[in-house]
């Protein structure tokens, strides 16, 4: 079944090789009960192209292009702002083009189906749409924003169960567009001082859909 995911995602150029589960425990991310946990996951995995580091109450993964730090528990996510900051503090000469914030999770709502009722939403707009015996399923997608910051959301039915729905949200940020142009900068004051709002409005953005579907 699906779990309700909490990230930090940083764009750039990067070095999975650099991410080996011993690297976190030096810079004091984890524990050595966790760094043990991490190196007996058959899901921990370290090549060039990707390093996936599994922990007990979050994940690191870093490919070429991407990093990105997750947990399924909302209650250790500020964690996460402190393993970003600690790793880019250490990396501070990586090349980033952009980072953003994600926040997915699985609601109850009023309606038997979400799925219908997110297709009665759509086909309110008056939009031409295929039409057939099969019983539509909706699935919406939104982004609004600026150059330097999007917020985009989608919502489709849950695996969970018929009246839950799946809310996806990302909030990204242009680096370029922030700091103005092309110069070293520090990336843990960035995130710093946007994490704590941004989740915020996340979850309190997913209460409001949840309750909203009637």
């Amino acid at each position: 079944m699906p779990h309700d995911k909490y990230s930090i995602v940083v764009l750039g150029t990067m070095n999975p090789g650099l991410h080996q589960p011993f690297w976190y425990s030096v810079l004091e991310l984890v524990d050595e009960s966790e760094y043990a946990r991490c190196i007996e996951s058959e899901q921990t995995v370290v090549n060039a192209h990707l390093a996936q580091l599994v922990f007990p109450t979050f994940t690191v993964r870093c490919q070429q292009a991407r990093w990105e730090v997750e947990t399924t528990d909302r209650g250790v996510s500020d964690r996460l702002l402190t393993v970003a900051n600690r790793v880019f503090g250490k990396l501070d000469q990586t090349p980033v083009m952009a980072f953003g914030f994600n926040v997915s999770v699985h609601k109850d709502t009023a309606v038997e189906s979400v799925g219908e009722r997110l297709a009665a939403i759509i086909e309110n707009a008056n939009i031409p749409l295929p039409s057939g015996n099969r019983g539509p399923k909706g699935v919406l997608q939104y982004v609004n924003g600026t150059d330097e910051r999007a917020h985009q959301v989608r919502l489709e039915p849950s695996a969970k169960k018929q009246s839950v729905v799946a809310i996806n949200q990302n909030i990204q940020y242009d680096v370029l567009k922030i700091i103005g142009e092309a110069k070293h900068f520090d990336l843990g004051s960035l995130l710093s001082a946007r994490f704590a709002n941004d989740f915020q409005e996340m979850n309190e953005f997913a209460d409001g859909i949840a309750n909203s579907l009637r």
